[in-house]
């Protein structure tokens, strides 16, 4: 199982690490992976990450299928990365060579499908604060990138992720605007086009992904299963067990099962959006 993180996130993130232990003792062998200069990664490859990476998880699969030829893979994509790997299994070039490395499923958890919809839900006052320390937290990321210094000034100036993707990551991406890099980036209109073993993990509360429920319930296609839970939000699925008296992250059992799934090749899915 390959792993990767969200955006402002790394593999070292608790969720991350705590999911790759879980799903080792149900005798994966998980492999997590940090996108370009980001953690243990750090000057290691040129550039940055975006929502056009989702080639750089197929590579890194193209790297782990040579060390061992004979394994059968999943994808596992986080809130962004999600929509990455949604985004490769929907588009046949890429699609296809995840099959022929051995890809057998791909899972996406909290993903943003449509960028555009979660960038506008950002605006809303709710998410002041947390505008302020993820902005502050990607700025500190580009600084050290080498990128021209105009550019890092105009991130330092934006005070929502709009307003960073307008005036920073469209420019750097040679794009015209921030609505542009969200067509291209969204993996939205290539759903129906996946034909991999394709398992979704949302919550119809999360504030970040607003959108993606809507779309994923008007997607007709039998490679996809959605699950839905009532509460969760982005990246949450927390509960509390009153038989431990714990509280637990219930996301890590869904998806240790959607992965034995995806492992024994099930051939059938039904699109039926859980409650």
């Amino acid at each position: 199982i390959l792993l990767v993180h969200g955006l402002g996130s790394s593999c070292h993130d608790p969720s991350i690490v705590r999911q790759a232990r879980f799903l080792a003792q149900k005798n994966f062998k998980v492999f997590r992976l940090n996108h370009r200069n980001i953690g243990s990664g750090k000057g290691k490859a040129s550039g940055f990450y975006h929502g056009f990476r989702g080639p750089d998880i197929k590579e890194a699969l193209a790297d782990l299928h040579k060390r061992e030829p004979n394994a059968r893979w999943i994808l596992v994509g986080h809130s962004m990365s999600g929509n990455m790997v949604l985004k490769i299994a929907g588009v046949s070039e890429h699609a296809a060579e995840l099959k022929s490395m051995g890809c057998v499923g791909v899972s996406a958890i909290s993903p943003v499908v449509d960028l555009g919809s979660s960038s506008r839900a950002m605006h809303k006052p709710m998410f002041g604060l947390f505008n302020t320390l993820f902005l502050k937290k990607i700025n500190a990321y580009i600084r050290r990138l080498d990128v021209d210094e105009s550019l890092k000034a105009a991130a330092r100036q934006a005070k929502k992720l709009f307003e960073f993707d307008e005036m920073f990551l469209a420019p750097a991406l040679g794009l015209p605007d921030a609505q542009a890099y969200y067509d291209i980036a969204s993996s939205k209109d290539v759903l129906n086009e996946i034909e991999i073993h394709t398992e979704v993990f949302l919550a119809k509360d999360d504030p970040i992904a607003p959108g993606t429920y809507k779309i994923l319930q008007q997607t007709k296609n039998p490679n996809l299963r959605v699950h839905a839970s009532r509460f969760g939000g982005h990246l949450g699925f927390v509960r509390y067990d009153l038989r431990t008296r714990r509280f637990n992250f219930f996301i890590d059992e869904l998806l240790g099962q959607a992965c034995e799934r995806m492992s024994s090749c099930v051939p059938s899915l039904s699109h039926a959006p859980s409650n």
